[in-house]
């Protein structure tokens, strides 16, 4: 994505920050509207930091369960390459467990970010602490975050589409970045790109 689509990208995420009071889904003066305002706020320098940071890697963008098929001998086949990109790995984690149920997400998440970087190191990935993938993790939890507000606030989709949003992943993927207190990763972002 170029620097132009995301300073556009950033300025519709502004104004639909500020337009939210009539989204039943996302209550007036919660925690979940300040950190949408904030992520808004931040948006064009969390981009930058999810592309040009390392470890960095080839990303598929829209990794969930109706795009991994497993083959014989347990082999996973990813489907739906069309938005693949550069950028950290584990955005994809996010983007997979993000979308998970949320007692799910919260039983498991940390075993399995924990076995991810376990897998990354051996195989060969050097410099990059368990403790920077958690925070890599909470951040990345963001892009199925302002995805899910987007498609709350901009309401062009079908009816399936945008109950799917309302009522199972945007819940989701808006209680992961509570859970995360992914909103205090943000203000790591001034500091790196002042």
């Amino acid at each position: 994505m170029q620097d132009s689509e995301v300073n556009k990208l950033q300025e519709r995420y502004l104004q639909i920050a500020d337009t939210l009071d009539d989204v039943p889904e996302i209550p007036r003066d919660s925690e979940l509207l300040q950190t949408i305002k904030d992520h808004a706020i931040h948006f064009s320098r969390w981009m930058n930091y999810q592309r040009q940071s390392s470890p960095y890697t080839l990303l598929h963008n829209d990794y969930h369960l109706n795009n991994l098929i497993f083959i014989e001998d347990n082999k996973l086949m990813i489907l739906d390459w069309q938005t693949m990109s550069m950028g950290r790995g584990v955005a994809d984690v996010a983007c997979l467990l993000g979308k998970v149920p949320i007692e799910d997400r919260r039983a498991h998440e940390t075993k399995l970010l924990k076995l991810y970087h376990d897998t990354l190191c051996e195989n060969g990935v050097v410099d990059y602490s368990y403790d920077q993938c958690w925070d890599d993790y909470r951040m990345a939890i963001f892009d199925g975050f302002w995805k899910s507000v987007f498609v709350i606030a901009n309401r062009r989709q079908t009816e399936a589409q945008l109950n799917l949003q309302r009522h199972v992943l945007g819940p989701r993927i808006f209680a992961a970045v509570l859970d995360l207190h992914s909103r205090e990763t943000l203000s790591r972002l001034d500091t790196m790109y002042a």
